[in-house]
């Protein structure tokens, strides 16, 4: 009822609307009515749109806002995490919703509610059980904001201790522009790292301040480095005849910033030898050549280097696969889940890829309480191995060639099914050209340090388009499965699930 009383009492476009709350007289039950959101939590919204800075800058600045306006009206959410953002999908218009644990400002807590909230987007201030105010709700939308730019928890863990630990540390977390520099502008991170600041007064005052702050991010120029000044060489004046000994005199240094010593050689007579002269002309036309051939092998190399993950990317037929997390019923089809769905306990799936082309799959499964696991290529799940071949049908589990289920003992929680398809070893995506490879240094232990590093590992691939639900042509599956899409270099894909 609580809830209801307080979102009740708020209008605010970004704040979803409590229109009624009342009894229902065959069940004795309370119901609420509110406003149809029709959109997705912000945590799935990558799954269906690739947002930009701006895009992404101007969703959270309309939480902020609204977060403001409840503040102002004496309100605390204490919850602010991506699944308490639903987001339309077609408008970018973001609804907070459940003000379940919200509380009015200066309200003071019991040792038992302290820990009200979710761990990984709670404020120092929360973790320590003070009186929080809306500078609190502003450092965990920071948190949320932090993790949209940079696909990583800003303070990770497995345990409360260990997250914990991270939110009250002085340190932490890590600036988002050192996390994917030369992506994530400085400006925009700077206004992240002050909504994280541990110390409230050290925050923005207001949402509306961090609204504002957001958006002047993005229009501010990346720092760039200070030009150097130009390497002209100087011209040597031939010393008199009359001295003997070499000159020495100070002039300014342009590479080191310092002062380099120049020596002006004594002038040599008027009568020298042609041929000696032809010899160091030669000399020199032969270091020069050497020069320019050294460079080449080194700019070549690089420009392909860099050059070609980006022309395979844009130029390369797409990677595509059908995908289905499964959930199997007692009679019938296996029925095919959706971004979000819950499993219940005892509930038992399974995964089933079928690529376009032939392909190289990497599928893990990350539990309710953070434990990766991988489920192929691995010999105990399934003999299949990588690649997999245009048009085959990839089922997990299948040991000994045989589909089975995979039994679930999750705690209660959100869990991830998560799948990687590549046109070729996902170690070259460290190795584009391959030169690496011949000589040793990135071979098959290679792809289990990338599948180790998963942030690593996202952010060198697009994530995975959803382009709709189609029963797969020649499949044993009938029941439409999801028909993902990336670029020429492949695509990364998280499907979230709710285990009850």
């Amino acid at each position: 009822m609580r809830e209801v009383k307080i979102s009740r009492a708020l209008k605010h476009l970004n704040i979803v609307s409590v229109y009624d709350v009342d009894d229902d007289a065959a069940t004795g039950r309370t119901f609420i009515v509110m406003e149809f959101i029709q959109g997705v939590p912000l945590g799935s919204l990558h799954t269906q749109k690739i947002l930009s800075f701006q895009e992404t800058v101007t969703l959270v600045g309309h939480v902020a806002n609204a977060l403001d306006y409840a503040a102002q009206a004496g309100v605390v959410h204490r919850d602010i995490k991506p699944a308490n953002i639903l987001v339309d999908v077609d408008s970018l218009t973001p609804k907070l919703v459940d003000f379940g644990v919200a509380r009015l400002q200066g309200a003071n807590m019991t040792q038992a509610q302290a820990i009200l909230g979710t761990p990984h987007y709670m404020s120092p201030e929360q973790w320590r059980g003070e009186v929080v105010d809306g500078r609190s709700d502003l450092f965990s939308l920071g948190v949320v904001l932090y993790e949209l730019l940079t696909s990583q928890k800003a303070f990770p863990g497995e345990s409360l201790p260990a997250i914990m630990t991270a939110a009250l540390a002085p340190n932490t977390p890590v600036p988002p522009a050192d996390v994917r520099p030369g992506v994530i502008p400085p400006a925009l991170s700077r206004v992240v790292m002050r909504a994280l600041a541990k110390n409230p007064n050290d925050r923005f005052a207001r949402g509306i301040e961090m609204e504002k702050a957001l958006q002047k991010a993005l229009t501010q120029p990346q720092a760039t480095e200070p030009p150097q000044a130009p390497t002209t060489p100087r011209l040597a004046t031939s010393a008199p005849r009359a001295t003997p000994t070499p000159s020495v005199q100070q002039t300014p240094g342009f590479s080191s910033g310092g002062l380099a010593l120049k020596v002006n050689e004594p002038a040599q007579p008027v009568e020298q030898d042609a041929e000696e002269g032809t010899t160091r002309r030669s000399r020199k036309g032969g270091k020069k050549s050497s020069l320019i051939a050294g460079l080449m092998l080194v700019v070549l190399p690089a420009v392909g280097w860099l050059g070609w993950p980006i022309a395979k990317a844009t130029l390369m037929p797409t990677v595509a696969i059908h995908l289905g997390v499964l959930r199997q019923v007692q009679q019938g089809t296996p029925s095919v889940l959706k971004q979000g769905d819950s499993l219940l306990p005892g509930d038992r799936m399974a995964v089933y890829v079928k690529p376009k082309d032939t392909t190289y799959v990497y599928v893990l499964r990350v539990s309710s309480s953070g434990e990766v696991t991988r489920l192929f290529p691995s010999p105990a799940v399934t003999p299949q191995e990588n690649p997999v071949l245009a048009g085959t049908e990839l089922w997990l589990p299948a040991p000994n060639s045989v589909r089975g289920w995979f039994s679930l003992n999750d705690k209660a929680g959100q869990s991830e099914v998560i799948v990687i398809a590549t046109s070729d070893p996902i170690r070259r995506l460290s190795d584009p050209i391959g030169l690496l490879s011949l000589i040793g240094s990135v071979g098959p232990g290679t792809d289990e340090k990338l599948l180790s590093n998963l942030p690593q590992l996202q952010a060198k691939l697009t994530v995975g388009q959803h382009r709709g639900s189609f029963a797969v042509q020649g499949g044993s599956i009938t029941t439409p499965t999801h028909l993902l899409e990336g670029n020429g270099l492949g695509l990364y894909y998280r499907f979230q699930l709710n285990q009850l």
